[in-house]
């Protein structure tokens, strides 16, 4: 029986203030703090509290052999300190059970990967900071946001000391077979492709065998 690979991300926003064309010069607070401060509070509560519990207990009732890869950005953690600490206590009660492999992205939840190659490095480097400072985990396994995929990705990638990435389930974006091997310099990365069509099938970019 294959095993299946359970991946959670977890994303929230900035909200904008409504914005009129009268206030431009009255100032720079274009956040809606009290929409993200409600909106974050009433998801916490219905879902990020009571699923990481749930997680964590089917986790320990499995002694283990249940686990789940888990991505947050870096924007949910800042709003989670913030305005739901419960919420962040709960996810980090849940990696502490360590069944949880805790993903890379971007911070922002961006598209930087395909604009800025910089930003993109900036905003990975930032994320694996929140994550090591409120988790105690430095992530070794990188989605992307959306799971967006080119060839030009991976190298970056493979450059942060990012182990493994998992990418976007479309192989007209690869421009090698699943289970080649890409290589950029003394980096190298093996796609292994994983079926699972009803589910949303997607390839993991691993390295290769020693």
């Amino acid at each position: 029986m294959p095993d299946v690979s359970i991946y959670c991300q977890v994303h929230q926003p900035y909200r904008l203030r409504r914005f009129r064309v009268f206030d431009v010069g009255r100032g720079h607070d274009y956040f809606d703090d009290a929409a993200n401060r409600s909106i974050v509070q009433r998801v916490a509560a219905k879902c990020y509290v009571p699923s990481s519990r749930l997680l964590a207990d089917l986790i320990r009732r499995s002694d283990g052999r249940f686990r789940i890869a888990l991505s947050l950005s870096g924007v949910l953690v800042e709003q989670l300190a913030a305005y739901a600490p419960e919420a962040l206590d709960a996810f980090r009660e849940l990696v502490a059970t360590g069944g949880v492999e805790l993903l890379g992205e971007t911070y922002y939840h961006s598209l930087s990967a395909l604009i800025d190659p910089e930003e993109f490095r900036a905003q990975v480097q930032l994320h694996a900071r929140i994550l090591e400072r409120e988790f105690g985990v430095r992530p070794q396994v990188f989605r992307n946001t959306e799971l967006i995929y080119d060839d030009a990705i991976a190298p970056m990638v493979a450059r942060l000391v990012i182990i493994a990435l998992n990418a976007g389930n479309s192989r007209a974006e690869l421009s090698v077979r699943p289970s080649s091997v890409m290589c950029s310099g003394e980096s190298s990365m093996n796609i292994v492709s994983t079926a699972v069509r009803s589910l949303g099938a997607y390839h993991w970019i691993v390295p290769p065998s020693q």
